[in-house]
């Protein structure tokens, strides 16, 4: 079930939300309705910030009306999970070089953006590419991997075909092309683990099927 443009959207107090400021964190509930055949509600906290600080003397207030559509989901696939979010929104999958537990991984991501010619998912100051976009059915992912890592031949032992753009994406060699996707050796428990985190983050953030994403290397 997935509605992009739910039927309303409440916060309570009402009052509370008229404006909100610079700098000044608001707190309050909002509940959203799905216009589903069997439409559930769900309620949770949310703490809106407006941070823009170029001139925080002329920044205009910014109003609840400013996120007007909701996407909201309860795909098997989300284990089972129902949740939502704000689909303008595009979210930032994070991975750091001085994380020993995917440190490999995420240099091999930082060497796919910054050195294939379509600098997939990559959204940084001094490089820009489009971003990735999920594909959830196994199929298409065990095609991507498929692709990707025909013949390959490990460095190491005990290591994996990591490819970037992830399988779980239209990007992937599937779809895009061999000569598109970068491949690199990393070890398998690293790779496992960014795998995994990338799994976590799907659910956590609600990328589903077709939803747009960033994914950011730091330091």
């Amino acid at each position: 079930m997935v509605c992009y443009h739910c039927s309303s959207i409440s916060a309570n107090p009402p009052d509370q939300w008229a404006f909100l400021k610079l700098n000044n964190p608001l707190k309050g509930t909002y509940t959203i309705a799905h216009n589903d055949v069997s439409p559930y509600i769900t309620t949770a906290n949310a703490y809106l910030y407006y941070t823009n600080a170029a001139a925080p003397d002329s920044m205009p207030s910014l109003g609840l009306h400013a996120v007007p559509n909701t996407q909201c989901d309860k795909e098997p696939y989300m284990l089972g999970t129902a949740g939502c979010a704000f689909p303008e929104l595009i979210p930032y999958f994070t991975m750091s070089l001085s994380d020993p537990g995917v440190a490999q991984s995420a240099a091999a991501v930082w060497y796919g953006q910054s050195h294939l010619a379509d600098h997939w998912g990559a959204n940084y100051t001094t490089l820009q590419g489009p971003p990735l976009s999920r594909v959830a059915d196994q199929a298409s992912r065990d095609a991507n991997h498929a692709a990707a890592c025909a013949g390959f031949q490990p460095v190491n032992p005990g290591d994996t075909c990591d490819e970037y753009p992830f399988e779980s994406t239209y990007q992937g060699a599937a779809f895009v092309g061999r000569d598109r996707v970068y491949v690199a050796s990393v070890p398998g428990p690293q790779n496992s683990l960014a795998g995994t985190r990338l799994g976590q983050f799907f659910l956590y953030q609600r990328v589903i099927q077709d939803s747009d994403f960033w994914v950011a290397i730091s330091n």
